[in-house]
Order: structure tokens, then C-alpha cells, then sequence
């Protein structure tokens, strides 16, 4: 590993940070949690080998994120379903030959009842906000956020817990806006009491959010992407600019892949889409957004999905005003991937970690 055709994955993801890379799985013949740490080269990138970060736990959808001063944090659970959410936050040591490896400090839970992945950012400070949804001892759920620091013997604490949805949410993906600032993409439940024919659906959801001193706040006006609605299923947000980001998402209602753009008012911070565009139908179990693509030339769109059994992404213009136009469509991949997660690596390089019948693979592109 990478290109280890003996790890069967059941999902994976992968981080940025300063050239290094960080990829955690989920390996299903132990279910348990693994990361590796890359070191990003002109040409090739230097993998360490992967170490346990889920301890005796099962680790299903992991998620990992860097933070400065060679510290990184991954959230888990520890069942597929109804289990506990737990996070392990550890420091990048220096292994032989310059390889860089994750050694895990410490691991705690936070969240009980979880059966859907979560999201995780980093934020200033050696902090960091693990997107979940909250359920609650007397049956009552939460779109939540917690907020933990890392310390310098790599060790976190719970700093608070902040909420962002009155009801359970599924599907959460973050992107960071700038280093304190980001937007969250979520798929919450209709409102059970309103009007079928009236009802805001909120399948296709995003929420402006902060860290402001020691706590994170939310806008309390969430952008509804599909008010009407239903059956959102998989997404992926992307840095355009300071203030626009893509939401790459598939519509099981009409089975095609949108994208849109999202501008963000710098001011007020509400939210509002200047360009929607359909790039593919039929069923993808995967549809996601790489921000930065084409960082440092000007911004593009990128939606990635599967068609057919094949990798495909789409990739926009934007003109000034936001808007979406010459697009092209290219293969990225010529099999069947299983789950994928990717980024950006600067001077029009994305990177790819994915997985299929033949174990995780690794593969990196010029756009």
C-alpha cells in the first residue's frame, strides 16, 4: 500500500496539509481504522506505512484532517450502526529515511447513536470541528458540530458542542472558506408537521459557518439547493474563490448529477446560487466537488463521478458573475471505483485516493 492489492477498503478519505497528505481507510477484513502520511514530491509522493488509529475498535467511515504543528485528528464509529462516535488525535513523527508517520495519543467518544459518517476541518489554534448528527437521551436529534483542540503532546479535548439543524442530518461534507470560516453541505428531514404540498424540503442543504473566539457559530438562514425536492443523496463541496464554492450532488429523484455555484455575501453571509448545471444522468454512487483544481490559475468547477463503471469528471468555466459556461467532459478513471475521496495539490494537480475489487490505488493527475 498504495497500489496494495491485498487491503479490501470499505471507505476511505484523504486531507491536505503544507504538502502532506493523509489518508485513513476503513479495511474490511479487521474493520478497523488505519492512516498513512505522504509527503508530497514534484513527481511521486512518499507514503509511510499505515498504522492503527481505531486501537480494539471497528473504525466504519473514518475522516481525517491535518492541523498545523504536525498534529492530525480522525473521527470514526465504532459500529456500523447505533455506534459510539469516537475521535483519535495523534502528532506526525519522523520515521526512517525522511518518511513521515502518524502516532497516535489519545482517542475519546463523543457522540452516541451513530450510524452516518461524519465530516472534520481544521480550524486556527490546533482546533478542530467534527460535523455529526446529535441524537439525544430523550429522542429528540440535532445537526451538531463538536469543537476540539489538539495540545502539544497530541492529545485533544472537547471544547463545546454548537448546533446547526433542528433534526438529524445525513450526509455531511465541510469545506473551509478561509482559515476560520466554512460551509457545510447536510441532508435533513422535512419538517413532519408541515404540508406535504408546501414543505421545504432541505435534502440538499448548506450552512455558512465560523469559529468566532471559542465557540463556532452557524447563519441561521441555511441555503436550500432543492426545495422541492426529495431523495439527495451523495455530494461534495469546493473552494472556488474566498467567497463561492461548488456543491456537486446526485438527484435520486431524477438520477443526474448537478453542480452549483454558491456565492457567499461577504458581508451579511447569506447565501445564493449564481449558476446550476446538469453534468451527468443516471446513478453514481459517488458525486463530488475538488476545490482549488486549477490553484493558482483561474478558478474552474470540478464534479467528479462515476458513469457507467467509469470515472468521469466535468469541468466549468466561470465568468465574472459566477456563472458556469464551456464545459467538457473527461475520464479520470476506466474502472469501477467502490468509494474515492480526493483534493487538490496545487499548480493544476489533483490527487485521488480510491478503491475497487483490487484494493486501494492511488493516482494523481495534470488538469
Amino acid at each position: 500500500l498504495p497500489n496494495d492489492p491485498a487491503v479490501q477498503v470499505g471507505e476511505i478519505h484523504v486531507s491536505e496539509m503544507k504538502g502532506k497528505l493523509l489518508v485513513v481507510y476503513h479495511n474490511l477484513a479487521d474493520e478497523k481504522g488505519y492512516a498513512l502520511i505522504g509527503k508530497v514530491g514534484p513527481a511521486s509522493v512518499d507514503w509511510s506505512k499505515p498504522v492503527l488509529v481505531s486501537a480494539n475498535a471497528s473504525a466504519f467511515s473514518p475522516q481525517g484532517a491535518l492541523i498545523p504543528e504536525d498534529k492530525f485528528v480522525v473521527s470514526f464509529r465504532d459500529a456500523n450502526t447505533q455506534g459510539a462516535g469516537l475521535v483519535t488525535t495523534g502528532l506526525i513523527g519522523h520515521g526512517a529515511n525522511g518518511t513521515l508517520i502518524p502516532v497516535v495519543h489519545g482517542s475519546f467518544p463523543f457522540a452516541r447513536m451513530q450510524s452516518h459518517q461524519t465530516s472534520v476541518l481544521s480550524l486556527p489554534g490546533s482546533r478542530f470541528a467534527v460535523f455529526f448528527s446529535e441524537h439525544g437521551s430523550d429522542g429528540l436529534s440535532f445537526g451538531s458540530a463538536m469543537l476540539g483542540q489538539v495540545n502539544a503532546e497530541g492529545l485533544a479535548e472537547k471544547k463545546g458542542i454548537f448546533r446547526f439543524a433542528e433534526s438529524a442530518v445525513t450526509r455531511l461534507t465541510a469545506t473551509l472558506l478561509t482559515p476560520e470560516s466554512f460551509a457545510l453541505a447536510y441532508r435533513a428531514a422535512a419538517d413532519p408537521t408541515a404540508d406535504p404540498l408546501t414543505v421545504l424540503r432541505e435534502e440538499a442543504n448548506v450552512v455558512y459557518g465560523k469559529l468566532a473566539a471559542k465557540d463556532l457559530v452557524f447563519d441561521p438562514h441555511p441555503l436550500a439547493l432543492e426545495p422541492s425536492k426529495t431523495e439527495m443523496w451523495d455530494r461534495g463541496l469546493g473552494l472556488l474563490t474566498s467567497n463561492r464554492f461548488q456543491y456537486t450532488y446526485q438527484s435520486g429523484t431524477d438520477e443526474k448529477t448537478y453542480v452549483a455555484v454558491v456565492e457567499v455575501d461577504k458581508l451579511s453571509h447569506r447565501m445564493h446560487v449564481t449558476s446550476k448545471q446538469e453534468v451527468a444522468s443516471g446513478f453514481t454512487p459517488f458525486a463530488r466537488s475538488i476545490g482549488l483544481a486549477y490553484a493558482p490559475g483561474t478558478p474552474r468547477t470540478f464534479s467528479f463521478y462515476d458513469h457507467d463503471g467509469i470515472g468521469k469528471f466535468t469541468t466549468c468555466n466561470l465568468n465574472p458573475g459566477g456563472v458556469m459556461q464551456d464545459c467538457v467532459e473527461k475520464t479520470w478513471l476506466s474502472k469501477k471505483a467502490s468509494c474515492v475521496s480526493s483534493l487538490a495539490l496545487g499548480q493544476s494537480r489533483v490527487f485521488f485516493a480510491f478503491a475497487g475489487s483490487d484494493g486501494i490505488q492511488i493516482g494523481r493527475a495534470h488538469v
